[in-house]
């Protein structure tokens, strides 16, 4: 079963791709303003000081956000703990925190994977009442999901509605657990590319600024507080 390490290195990897480009973009910020200096270009040398000022100010400022991204990474944690509770059933009363940990990592995930995870169908022995049980009650019997319910998203949906979860080993797990692994292959693939990233940051051959992976990165980790 996935163990949602990925998501945790991913934001090890994002910490270090913040330091990293502020390095280099100060590193740059300096070459330029020492060729300005050496150059005698008197109007573009006081350009390069506001700029180099204003990276430097922002570099070392980068405790204030990499602060945020430890507190997200132990609040990952805590949300992983909570999300594979779906697929061990083991519940604890708190099955709304089971769902709150499944849409923490469906929402980062989705982003650049929906297409994938809409892809996962969900078979006509998934939706069999054997399937499930309900959370509050597991002698309860259960309904059948309708023959609509036809990918591994809408099944998500209806069995937040119905309040039940998965029977171990039943094909509706099997199903799900599908999602969970296409979840953390999605942050396994957001690390590599921010490693990546770091990788031609520290030997100059960085052009893109915008890499794909820092779209699925909470907004309240991405801002400075």
């Amino acid at each position: 079963m996935p163990s949602f390490g990925a998501w945790t290195d991913r934001l090890k990897a994002y910490s270090d791709f913040v330091r990293a480009n502020g390095e280099y973009q100060l590193n740059e910020a300096r070459a330029k303003l020492v060729d300005a200096e050496t150059a005698g270009k008197v109007e573009e040398l006081r350009e390069r000081k506001e700029i180099f000022k204003r990276l430097e100010h922002d570099f070392n400022s980068l405790y204030k956000l990499e602060k945020n991204i430890e507190d997200e990474r132990k609040f990952t944690e805590r949300m992983s703990r909570k999300a594979s509770c779906f697929l061990t059933g083991l519940v604890n009363n708190d099955y709304g925190g089971v769902w709150q940990g499944y849409k923490y990592f469906f929402s980062q995930a989705i982003i650049n994977y929906a297409e994938k995870m809409v892809a996962i169908t969900v078979a006509p022995e998934a939706r069999s009442s054997d399937n499930f049980f309900w959370s509050k009650d597991r002698n309860v019997l259960c309904e059948s999901a309708d023959a609509k319910i036809d990918n591994v998203i809408l099944l998500m949906e209806w069995l937040h509605t119905q309040g039940y979860l998965l029977t171990v080993g039943k094909p509706a797990w099997l199903t799900v657990v599908q999602l969970y692994n296409l979840m953390d292959a999605a942050a396994r693939e957001d690390a590599n590319e921010l490693r990546k990233a770091v990788s031609e940051l520290r030997t100059g051959t960085f052009q893109n600024w915008s890499p794909k992976a820092l779209l699925s990165i909470p907004s309240n980790v991405t801002r400075e507080t």
